[in-house]
């Protein structure tokens, strides 16, 4: 559970700052008298497509990512025979 929280605080950054960016572009081309509907539909675009290729870029592979553990079998139970023989050995 902790990876996943790590993971999406760092992506919930990564977001947060391409947004700072692509408004900050969009406001640039405002005030150089572009149209704000056209200069936020391209800008928009164009930041969307950038933060999916940071995300991606940063998954691991497949074969990098966590596997399950397997759950180990508990030993066989102790026989008689081997728990007297233990039992001679620690005296």
């Amino acid at each position: 559970m902790l990876i996943v929280a790590l993971a999406t605080k760092r992506i919930g950054k990564q977001n947060l700052g391409n947004v700072a960016k692509t408004g900050m572009e969009v406001a640039g081309d405002v005030i150089g008298g572009q149209n704000i509907k056209e200069t936020l539909k391209d800008r928009g675009l164009a930041g969307i497509k950038r933060t999916v290729a940071e995300i991606i870029d940063q998954s691991p592979p497949d074969k990098q990512r966590l596997q399950k553990k397997k759950k180990r079998s508990p030993p066989p139970p102790l026989t008689k025979k081997q728990t007297t023989a233990a039992a001679a050995e620690r005296q």
